[in-house]
């Protein structure tokens, strides 16, 4: 029996005559394009068994398949055009499925009946027969939040029916879809698409529907999705499930499937309307006593008439296919609360549950199914090499450019006299964030971007298998035939203008006076704001961008050796180190961060071979290559470059360069006008001069000089007990050392113990130590002596013109340069003139923006290439879509953070981590027990 609720909703659709029913005005499932799972029909005789039941459009399979890929396509094309996020920047939840779950729970059974009918027992359904389950409740309708306002829920379950066998059922609480068809599908997405406000849903339904499928079915679409969608429900527990659509049951041919809940149970309550988390505090209620049951029950296929296969939009009354147990489902006793069942919840998110996740006996039957695989292989073809075409990309701003450069120069002019007024991070946010953009601008005008063809540059081939079009390749490329030649490992950095070559100058002052003086550490510093992480953060990233590798976001370094794993740690090369650094430059915070991300992309691996059990190998490491660098592209942009800067424009605007400005009307409009795919982040946004390659330039590689933060000691404490349990100079953690002292430790202590303590601050005398005595090819160099030689032999202007070039003006005394009395003093004593000082001299001495780990100056390259990193990236642009990451790549991107892969690794450091801010501030120290 159903509840009393859902009679009544269902006895009211039935007085409009013809049961349809609808979902919610969304995509359905068709939308989640990324799957790749196929279960072919064998041949033509597997074709055969389905005619019985199905009739294909056109009278044969072929001739569905090219108007089911041009439904495809549209559908594909409405993604492009739609605005891809949530509001919060992260790219919205599949469409009418990936609402807020109220319950997410890997401990289910499904069992079957005792008395299973005969000819009911088909493949994994077998009587008595018991497999685990994974278990998710939520709104269908990609609304956020789980409070009992009235919408569509939805229950998806995942049986594990074998090592390679599982079978996903969807079902939501409503009996049938709203369309009967893809065609009425695809023509109800397309009028509703992108429907913001009242006037715009109106609109749509009133007249773009009516135009598109009639009046009379417009009008049926209308009144059935009014009556769905104003369902208040009071539990889930108690709620009823049906399949969307039939399928197929061996020889026992077609059903519809449902899950009601099992006799016996607690009614539902009335619903606490004021409740945001309602739903699932109910539940968390009823499982914190007693399990929760569904009963699985199918109503099997009569005629065409009464239970159709192809007509999705009409009910199979129980009048004429009586419902049949034949298992049940149960979600055990537990604490939802708990740090456990969270970490659970939180991997059920990560799933894409997929009708087509089946074996061949429980095939989806109909139109509709059949239209939802035809998404499933355009998605599969475009990850093999499709791209979007050029044609289809969004523009780049809304003004044209003759007009866009009119007003260039009145809003840079105006920029510059506020500038000279008041700092960029002091303005407020809607100032502060066109400020920074009118200066991109300006720095581009100087051409911070070009870069030398570098034809010599070594031209590695691409590992067999790998396909640069939808892959992060070997050496670089990403598919772009204009720029592959040259945007490859081993080319040359990028220039500014051109190089300032000062060869009388190279020796003065000498490089060893000004590091021993200016540069030589004499007592640590601490950066208070920070800790170690931020650090070792920053080296992991730098190899990726400097050392020979192509100064993409690619995780070149990462993936150069592969990730492989042995017993969760990365296995040694001949060095001693993994083989994917150097021994000089190997330390144990580079070697936790490697291994840190190592593990997460086998999580994503492994999870998006879960999702897609038909997706390769190689294309499962591809694909989850691609979904890691682009988390470390988010991180690096959101957590870290906030975390340094520490000041609450540089917030706004590195999660602006990613999710899109605040909701404040000027920002938005100044954006839109100006730079229109930061409207709403970078990612899907379109490549900025994509025909140019990308190098990293040499201005920026003088800024990220930024070896202070090194320590010279790190104190490795345990994290249960808060107790030092070693001391060690940096030279005992690094080289072929700190692989053995991470093993010793274990990653959790060694994160702990970096997040505990203070890195060094980048100013004047705090360089460490160990870098003044760095071994490089068996000899003892002085680092910052060669930074400063480096600097001065590629002809990177001294700190006076590094200035000017950046449209800053000149400093004409040592005193502008810093406030400090000592500072000053000593910069005169050996430079003699300001026009001398180099400029990461000048950088570290300069007085930063207040708790900023960077200085004004430093901000200003960091601005322009920060950004342009991702925005000349096709692969963090226009193809940062599920037809090429997956919908659960994108998902992972979006609903992921340092923090949460960090405690995806290392669930026992929950409660260390900071409150109230990111990862890369100072963790929370446990106080030391007594012995």
């Amino acid at each position: 029996m159903v509840d009393t609720g859902q009679q009544s909703v269902r006895s009211e659709a039935a007085r409009g005559g013809e049961v349809r029913l609808g979902e919610a005005a969304r995509v359905d499932e068709t939308a989640r394009l990324g799957g790749t799972a196929r279960h072919e029909v064998a041949g033509e005789a597997g074709d055969a068994a389905y005619e019985g039941y199905e009739a294909y459009e056109g009278g044969s399979p072929e001739a569905e398949w090219l108007r089911f890929q041009k439904l495809t396509h549209e559908l594909m094309r409405m993604r492009r055009y739609s605005d891809g996020t949530d509001g919060s920047g992260a790219p919205r939840p599949p469409l009418a499925f990936r609402g807020e779950a109220a319950l997410g729970v890997e401990n289910a059974r499904l069992r079957f009946r005792d008395d299973l009918p005969p000819e009911l027992c088909v493949g994994y359904a077998r009587p008595g027969a018991e497999y685990p389950a994974v278990v998710r409740l939520a709104s269908a309708s990609g609304s956020e939040g789980y409070g009992a306002t009235p919408d569509l829920r939805r229950l998806a379950v995942r049986v594990q029916a074998g090592p390679e066998e599982t079978h996903d059922l969807l079902a939501t609480s409503f009996p049938v879809s709203h369309a009967a068809d893809a065609h009425e599908f695809v023509a109800f997405a397309k009028a509703t698409a992108g429907a913001g406000s009242t006037v715009e849903k109106a609109f749509g339904l009133f007249v773009r529907l009516p135009l598109a499928v009639g009046w009379a079915t417009a009008d049926r679409m209308r009144r059935n999705m009014r009556i769905a969608t104003r369902h208040t429900v009071g539990s889930l527990a108690r709620e009823t499930f049906w399949s969307r659509g039939a399928i197929l049951w061996g020889p026992a041919g077609p059903v519809r499937y449902q899950l009601r809940p099992a006799p016996g149970g607690t009614p539902a309550p009335p619903p606490d309307g004021g409740d945001p988390e309602y739903l699932h505090r109910e539940l968390a209620m009823r499982l914190s006593t007693g399990d929760i049951a569904f009963e699985l029950c199918v109503q099997r296929y009569l005629d065409d008439r009464r239970t159709p296969v192809e007509d999705g939009s009409v009910e199979w009354r129980e009048s004429d296919a009586p419902v049949v147990p034949v298992a049940v489902l149960t979600v055990p006793c537990q604490d939802l609360d708990s740090a456990r069942a969270r970490s659970a919840a939180r991997r059920v998110e990560q799933l894409a549950f997929n009708p087509w996740h089946t074996t061949e006996e429980f095939r989806p039957l109909g139109n509709l199914n059949r239209a939802r695989k035809a998404a499933y292989e355009a998605a599969a073809a475009h990850r093999l090499g499709v791209r979007a075409p050029a044609a289809e990309r969004r523009p780049t701003a809304l003004l044209p450019v003759p007009v866009r450069a009119a007003f260039d120069l009145p809003v840079r002019a105006a920029f510059g006299l506020v500038d000279r007024c008041v700092p960029w991070h002091r303005l407020p946010a809607p100032l502060g964030l066109l400020n920074p953009a009118a200066l991109g601008r300006t720095l581009r005008r100087f051409g911070l971007v070009e870069r030398d063809d570098a034809p010599g540059a070594p031209q590695r081939p691409a590992a067999a298998g790998e396909r640069p079009t939808v892959a992060r390749s070997y050496d670089g490329p990403t598919g772009d035939p204009g720029v592959a030649r040259r945007d490859v490992a081993g080319a040359a950095s990028g220039r500014g203008p051109a190089p300032f070559h000062r060869p009388d100058l190279i020796h003065v002052p000498h490089p060893a006076t000004v590091a021993g003086e200016l540069l030589h550490r004499d007592r640590f510093r601490p950066a208070t704001s920070l800790n170690v992480l931020s650090a070792a953060w920053l080296h992991f990233q730098s190899p990726d961008w400097v050392d020979g590798a192509c100064h993409r976001w690619d995780g070149s370094r990462t993936y150069g050796g592969g990730p492989r794993l042995e017993d969760g740690h990365l296995p040694l090369g001949p060095g001693g180190v993994p083989p994917i650094g150097a021994p000089g430059g190997w330390w144990l915070g580079l070697g936790a961060m490697h291994t840190l991300f190592a593990r997460e992309h086998d999580a994503v691996r492994e999870a998006l071979r879960r999702t897609h059990p038909s997706m390769s190998g190689e294309s499962a490491h591809h694909t989850a290559r691609l979904v890691v660098s682009a988390l470390i592209t988010k991180i690096h942009t959101v957590e870290w470059i906030p975390a340094i800067l520490a000041t609450g424009m540089s917030d706004i605007g590195s999660k602006t360069n990613w999710q899109g400005p605040p909701a404040h009307w000027l920002s938005r409009l100044g954006l839109w006008l100006f730079e229109a795919s930061a409207s709403a982040g970078l990612p899907r946004g379109v490549p900025d001069r994509p025909e140019m390659p990308f190098a990293l330039a040499e201005e920026f590689l003088a800024v990220y000089r930024t070896h202070p933060l090194l320590p010279d000691d790190v104190e490795l404490c345990d994290h249960r007990l808060g107790r030092r349990t070693r001391a060690l100079g940096f030279d005992e953690v690094r080289g072929p050392a700190a692989e053995a002292v991470l093993r010793k430790t274990g990653l959790a202590d060694t994160l702990y113990s970096f997040g505990i303590a203070h890195p060094g601050a980048i100013t004047l005398n705090n360089y460490p130590y160990a870098l003044r005595r760095f071994e490089r090819d068996g000899e003892l160099v002085d680092l910052p002596v060669v930074d400063l030689t480096r600097a001065r032999r590629r002809g990177v202007p001294r700190y006076n013109d590094f200035r000017a070039r950046l449209g800053t003006p000149r400093i004409r005394s040592f005193e502008e340069v810093s406030p400090d009395p000592d500072t000053v003093a000593r910069l005169e004593a050996v430079y003699g003139s300001v026009s001398q000082i180099d400029t990461t001299v000048g950088l570290y001495a300069e007085n930063e923006p207040e708790r900023s780990g960077f200085s004004e100056t430093a901000f200003r390259v960091l601005l322009l290439m920060a950004t342009r990193r991702i925005q000349n990236d096709r692969l963090l642009t226009v193809d940062f879509r599920p037809e090429v990451y997956t919908r659960l790549g994108l998902d992972w991107v979006a609903k992921s953070s340092m923090t949460s892969v960090i405690l995806r690794h290392c669930p026992e450091l929950a409660g260390v981590l900071p409150r109230g801010a990111g990862p890369f501030a100072p963790w929370r120290p446990v106080a030391p027990s007594l012995p």
